[in-house]
């Protein structure tokens, strides 16, 4: 994979270490992002990640993994690279992704820890020195900043104007009790949709259950190169019943009423 990615021609003339980490979660987030990963099992996540940028009858991946396995550092890190791959992979800085999770506070913290590492630029400097600055500084000429009200539009994306029909954030967030209606995206990152609280009455177990059949409207079935859309779920276990569950179980399903069906997890 290392020498085919090194042919490929880029908007941007890139290092060599950058072309191999849009191909390498694993090496992107120790070298660029600063994460502490390790062989076992950080690298495995992060390969399983990746594929699915490049399967399109399976681009959902479900991480279901116990608490404490860097599941919500790996998939934010992952997020930025998405973009990054679109951009200079494909020309297209207008890839937008949309965070969902049970909280509004988790969505916040996303998009927080993004900023925060785009304004540094990176692990010592090294994101923006390789691949280019993708954070957006307000000027007095212009006050518009990579900041916006309802998320997070790159530099790249800014510099290259906006397109009428691509008015969502590169980065924006939805929480149960706060979807953004109308909104799309072409990507989803959905994190901790449960919890101790919500798993705890039918009731509260009902409205994560629907708030995940909400996601779906807003994500596209193609992105605007024409490769399927992704949903990047962290699924820490809590009862057979919650929307890990329930996913696993609507697949089983499917199988059951179709023997050709080919799940896209």
């Amino acid at each position: 994979m290392a020498s085919i990615l090194l042919q490929r021609d880029t908007p941007r003339k890139l290092c060599d270490n950058a072309r191999l980490a849009l191909d390498d979660l694993f090496l992107f987030g120790n070298f660029y992002w600063g994460l502490q990963l390790e062989e076992k099992p950080h690298r495995w996540m992060c390969d399983e990640l990746m594929k699915t940028l490049s399967m399109k009858e399976t681009p959902y991946l479900m991480l279901d993994v116990p608490r404490g396995c860097y599941k919500t550092s790996l998939v934010t890190a992952g997020s930025v690279l998405q973009f990054l791959r679109q951009w200079l992979l494909f020309d297209n800085p207008y890839h937008r992704l949309v965070y969902a999770s049970n909280t509004l506070t988790l969505g916040e913290g996303f998009l927080t820890l993004i900023e925060n590492i785009l304004r540094a630029g990176g692990l010592d400097g090294r994101l923006s020195q390789d691949f280019g600055p993708l954070w957006k500084q307000p000027t007095r000429e212009n006050r518009k900043s990579s900041r916006q009200k309802n998320g997070l539009t790159l530099k790249p994306r800014m510099d290259r104007g906006e397109i009428a029909s691509i008015r969502d954030p590169n980065f924006f967030i939805a929480s149960i009790g706060a979807l953004p209606i109308g909104a799309h995206a072409d990507a989803s990152v959905l994190d901790d949709l449960n919890n101790s609280k919500n798993v705890s009455t039918v009731e509260q177990l009902k409205k994560t259950h629907d708030f995940y059949h909400q996601i779906y409207p807003i994500i596209h079935t193609e992105d605007r190169t024409g490769q399927p859309t992704h949903i990047w779920f962290c699924a820490t276990p809590w009862r057979d019943n919650d929307v890990r569950g329930m996913i696993l179980r609507e697949e089983e399903e499917k199988k059951l009423e179709d023997n050709e069906y080919v799940s896209p997890w």
